[in-house]
């Protein structure tokens, strides 16, 4: 919303909020057809869309201590370091809590030849490109009252934290595709079967990704728990949150 007018920013947070307050059934989670079309072009043109937006109509914000340290750390990129992906599975935990991230980064500005600036940028947009498109997907798919899709596909697709897909030089964006993924794929799991080691494995990416991810842990603890209650009623009736699904 920052790009917009702030009248135009009142109007539609006005129209949000008239769908949120609008009569409606009961929230209803499900994986039939929804009302919302979200064809694969769809998704497409909407995942297109925001990196197109990220990429070339950044938002002004604060250079922060991290961006100079960045630029200057990772700037020698011309030759390809196995040590940069080694570093990865180091259990040095803190020290490497954003390994996967420059990893990724430092092949890209390689592969690409690429400034370490212009590396990020492009990792930031076609990171929050994705994220659209996968909230589109989510929403579309698995909510089938449109008057309830609706305001959640508006709140999502300008929800205050897209900021970080602007092109800065940060670590974020990559960690936070990485930690939507996961998150939608053990929502996934709660509607139908989805492997366990699939679950696990994007927790692990988004995790060295960035530590902060680690937070995120209790949401693979549920995903257990509901695995094993699907196989146990004694323990479903435990569970109370899964009647919600």
């Amino acid at each position: 919303l920052a790009l917009f007018s702030p009248w135009l920013r009142i109007a539609i947070l006005v129209i949000c909020a008239g769908l949120l307050l609008a009569p409606a059934g009961p929230l209803r989670i499900a994986p039939g057809r929804s009302t919302v079309p979200a064809s694969a072009t769809t998704l497409v043109l909407a995942g297109v869309s925001a990196m197109v937006l990220f990429r070339w109509f950044p938002i002004a914000t604060d250079m922060f201590g991290d961006h100079r340290n960045m630029l200057d750390w990772h700037k020698d990129n011309t030759r390809f370091d196995p040590a940069w992906w080694w570093s990865v599975f180091s259990p040095e935990l803190y020290a490497t809590k954003e390994a996967m991230t420059i990893a990724v980064a430092r092949s890209v500005a390689f592969l690409f030849r690429l400034s370490i600036g212009e590396a990020y940028g492009w990792i930031a947009a076609v990171s929050g490109g994705c994220v659209v498109a996968g909230w589109v997907r989510l929403v579309t798919r698995f909510i089938p009252d449109v008057r309830t899709a609706a305001p959640l596909l508006v709140c999502g697709l300008f929800a205050g934290w897209h900021l970080i897909f602007f092109g800065h030089v940060e670590n974020y964006p990559f960690a936070a595709a990485l930690a939507f993924l996961y998150l939608a794929v053990s929502f996934v799991g709660f509607l139908r079967p989805v492997p366990l080691w699939i679950v696990t494995l994007l927790f692990l990416l988004a995790f060295r990704a960035h530590s902060l991810n680690g937070l995120l842990a209790g949401g693979l603890v549920v995903t257990f728990l509901d695995a094993a209650a699907r196989r146990d009623p004694r323990l479903a009736r435990l569970l109370s949150w899964r009647v919600m699904f």
